[in-house]
């Protein structure tokens, strides 16, 4: 998503602040070809579930997958989104309480003090401690794709306008 100029934005406000950073590029952008600065940690991939349960929070561009790992482990999140699904599920997690939302556009001073004010933010953990009772209720996402799946399959012949179940 052309993420590497908002990516170094982040990662040069996070080093004016005293945090350990772990960074996923995914598998698109190479760690190696991101200006980041010194004692940040870059990965193209790490399973949330290696790092989330010692994580204090997640910046994320809001991505279903993320936000969600985050809401299953009770990690309130700063996000940044980029497009696609983006801007609504951080809208979303920030009316809910578990997020703070930031345009894309936003400086790396605004970023610094948003996640400083974050990890600060007792009302913020607390909200995403306890959406995280809400996520284990359905068995973190396995109960609603469970349903969904059980759903008869409807489909719809375009060529003559049939609906079909199958």
């Amino acid at each position: 998503m052309r993420q590497e100029a908002l990516l170094e934005r982040i990662l040069a406000a996070l080093a004016t602040l005293p945090v350990h950073v772990l960074t996923t590029t995914g598998p698109e952008l190479d760690p190696a070809e991101v200006n980041a600065p010194d004692g940040i940690h870059l990965r193209r991939y790490m399973p949330h579930s290696a790092v989330l349960p010692r994580a204090a929070l997640v910046v994320t561009h809001a991505g279903t997958g993320t936000l969600m790992a985050a809401a299953a482990h009770g990690v309130p999140t700063v996000c940044i989104p980029l497009g696609r699904d983006q801007p609504a599920n951080a809208a979303r997690a920030a009316q809910l309480g578990i997020a703070v939302a930031l345009p894309a556009d936003a400086d790396p001073e605004h970023i610094a003090a948003t996640v400083r004010d974050a990890l600060a933010s007792n009302a913020l953990r607390a909200a995403a401690e306890d959406f995280q009772t809400v996520v284990a209720a359905y068995g973190a996402g396995a109960v609603p794709a469970d349903t969904l799946e059980q759903l008869p399959r409807h489909s719809v012949d375009v060529r003559n306008d049939e609906h079909r179940h199958g």
